[in-house]
C-alpha cells in the first residue's frame, strides 16, 4: 500500500518504522486498524507519473464541482440530517421511494420521520427521491442505504444535482455555442431524458417464481463454460517464473510443499489477478492460490486454460499483477447453471428484456406518427437510388 493510504495518525510512526514493526491501533471511518511493516519500496518513475496524473486529474474535477457549489449556493438542510439518517437506517431505499409524493418529500407519518428539501441551490432543490435515483446506493447487509452523517448526505445531495449545474455553467459561459460542446451537452441531455423516461416505465421486478419461470424459458442461456482448476504461482518477473516452470516440470509439478519451500506464500481464496507477487525484503518470493480459470470475455489465462489437459502446465504469461506459472489439477466439463448460481444474470436479463421490449414497443408508435418520406430527386441528385422492399414499399 502507499503510506498516503493508511490512517494519517500513523505518518510520525511510518517515518521511524523498520521492516517487523507493528504500529496501531488507528481509529478511522471503517474501523481499528493494526500495520505490520513487512518491508519498504520505492515507487518506480512511472508510478510517480501515473500517481501525480490521476491526483491532477481527480484535483481538476473536484476543484470545478466545489467552484460550481460554491457558485450556485449549494446548502445542505442541516435539520434534515437527523431525519435522513434514521429513515436510511431503517427502510430500504425503495420503501423510502414508495413512501415519497410527487414532489419527492413526505410528511411524518408514525414512526416514519417527515422527509423534506434535503438541499437547495440557485434555481434547484433536492429531495430524497433526487438522492436515491442519482446513484445506486451502497447497501448493507440488512438491504439498507449506508448513510450515517450529514457529511455523506452533503456529498450525495451535491452528487444529484451537480450534472445539472455542470450544464447550467456551461451555458452561462457560452461553451454550448461551440459545435463539438453542443453535440456533446446534447448527448448528455437526450442520454439522462431518456434513462428516466425508461426508467418511470419500467416494470417492478417480479417475484421469485416468475424469474425462476424466465430462467426455465432461457435455461440454454446459462451454462458454466469448461472451467480448469488450476494451482497458480505468480512472480514479478519472467526469467524467475520460467525457471520455477522448469523446475515444477522437473520435480513433480507445482505442489503445495513445492512451492512453500522454495519461499512462495499461499493466499486462499484469492483470484489471479488480486495476487500480488512484488517481493519486498524479508517477504515471500512470489504467491500462489488454487483458482478456477474458464474462457471468460477478458480472461487470457482462462482462454488458454480452454484446452489444456489435467496435470499439464500453461506457458508463462502475464497475467495480474505479474508473470503466472499454472498448472491445471482437474477439469469441470461445461455443465447448465441452477436457478441460484445465475440468479442475478437472470434478475439483469429480466429487467433488460422489459426495457427493450417497451422501448421496441415505442419506437413502432413513432414510425407509424412520422413515417419515413422517401425523395426520390433529392437521392438522385446525391446519386443514391430508392431500393423497393418487397412489401411493394420504398425504403431510403
Amino acid at each position: 500500500m502507499l503510506a498516503r493510504d493508511l490512517d494519517p495518525a500513523s505518518y510520525a510512526a511510518l517515518r521511524q518504522a523498520k521492516p517487523g514493526d507493528v504500529l496501531g491501533v488507528y481509529s478511522g471511518m471503517y474501523g481499528h486498524e493494526i500495520y505490520k511493516i513487512g518491508g519498504f519500496d520505492e515507487p518506480s518513475d512511472d508510478s510517480l507519473f501515473t500517481l501525480v496524473y490521476q491526483e491532477r486529474k481527480r484535483a481538476i474535477s473536484r476543484d470545478y464541482e466545489a467552484r460550481l457549489l460554491r457558485q450556485y449556493h449549494f446548502v445542505l438542510d442541516s435539520t434534515q440530517v437527523q431525519r435522513v439518517v434514521f429513515a436510511t437506517g431503517s427502510e430500504t431505499p425503495d420503501s423510502i421511494l414508495a413512501s415519497l409524493g410527487p414532489d419527492g418529500t413526505r410528511p411524518e407519518r408514525g414512526v416514519r420521520p417527515a422527509l423534506g428539501i434535503l438541499a437547495t441551490c440557485d434555481g434547484d432543490t433536492v429531495t430524497m427521491d433526487d438522492v436515491i435515483r442519482s446513484t445506486p446506493p451502497v447497501l448493507g447487509r440488512t438491504g439498507r442505504m449506508r448513510l450515517r452523517d450529514a457529511e455523506t448526505l452533503y456529498r450525495l445531495s451535491a452528487r444529484a444535482v451537480l450534472p445539472k449545474l455542470t450544464m447550467r455553467d456551461a451555458r452561462e459561459r457560452g461553451l454550448d455555442k461551440d459545435p463539438e460542446v453542443a453535440r456533446e451537452l446534447r448527448l448528455s441531455r437526450d442520454r439522462i431524458l431518456t434513462d428516466a423516461m425508461v426508467e418511470r416505465n419500467r416494470a417492478a421486478l417480479p417475484d421469485e417464481a416468475a424469474l425462476r419461470a424466465y430462467y426455465e424459458k432461457n435455461r440454454a442461456s446459462y451454462q458454466r463454460p469448461r472451467t480448469a482448476i488450476a494451482r497458480v504461482a505468480v512472480h514479478a518477473d519472467r526469467d524467475s517464473a520460467a525457471a520455477l516452470l522448469a523446475a515444477a516440470r522437473s520435480q513433480g509439478g507445482l505442489t503445495e510443499a513445492f512451492l512453500v519451500s522454495r519461499g512462495y506464500e499461499e493466499k486462499k481464496g484469492r483470484t489471479v489477478p488480486n495476487l500480488g507477487p512484488l517481493r519486498r525484503e524479508g517477504g515471500p518470493r512470489g504467491l500462489f492460490t488454487t483458482a478456477p480459470l474458464s474462457a471468460t470475455e477478458g480472461d487470457t489465462l482462462g482462454r488458454a486454460a480452454g484446452g489444456v489437459a489435467v496435470n499439464d502446465f500453461l506457458p508463462v504469461m502475464r497475467a495480474g499483477q505479474g508473470y503466472v506459472v499454472a498448472q491445471v489439477l482437474s477439469v469441470e466439463e461445461p455443465r447448465p447453471l441452477t436457478f441460484e448460481e445465475a440468479a442475478r444474470s437472470v434478475r439483469r436479463d429480466w429487467l433488460e428484456d422489459g426495457e427493450s421490449g417497451w422501448v421496441e414497443k415505442e419506437l413502432a408508435k413513432l414510425r407509424t406518427k412520422y413515417p419515413v418520406q422517401v425523395q426520390p430527386g433529392r437521392l438522385e441528385s446525391v446519386k443514391l437510388a430508392s431500393v423497393s422492399s418487397s412489401a411493394g414499399g420504398s425504403n431510403p
